[in-house]
């Protein structure tokens, strides 16, 4: 039953094979780029929406919209585990958008954990761009 669907779409999953390697491969240049332009003491400042509560409708529905989206792009990186696509990348960058307090703890514990901090700063010493400054 299934060696004939894959059999019948046999070019469909070629396509969906090359599309999962290049989204890869475009994820990993994106990261750099991020990575690139992020100022060096980006990881001093304290930038969570959790710090900068304000009575203001407007922040409180820009903070609402953040966490839904990033709770829809987690989701939808679980579901990207089982097909082809992204998923792990998916489901980091679902995390990393929310602004919620046991996220921004987990958050911190991942980034200042000693490989990451030497990746970060690594990628950044192969572009010539000064090092990233950790608390």
């Amino acid at each position: 039953m299934y060696w004939n669907w894959i059999s019948d779409n046999y070019r469909l999953i070629q396509w969906i094979g090359i599309a999962s390697i290049l989204l890869f491969f475009l994820s990993l240049f994106i990261l750099r780029c991020v990575i690139i332009q992020l100022p060096d003491d980006y990881f001093l400042n304290d930038s969570s929406a959790l710090n900068k509560r304000s009575g203001n409708l407007i922040d409180l529905a820009r903070r609402v919209a953040k966490n839904l989206f990033g709770f829809l792009l987690i989701i939808c990186g679980i579901i990207l585990l089982f097909i082809p696509g992204q998923g792990l990348v998916t489901i980091v960058l679902g995390a990393w958008i929310m602004d919620l307090p046991w996220i921004i703890k987990i958050k911190r514990k991942f980034v200042y954990s000693r490989l990451v901090k030497k990746t970060l700063n690594w990628v950044r010493s192969k572009n010539g761009i000064s090092l990233f400054k950790f608390p």
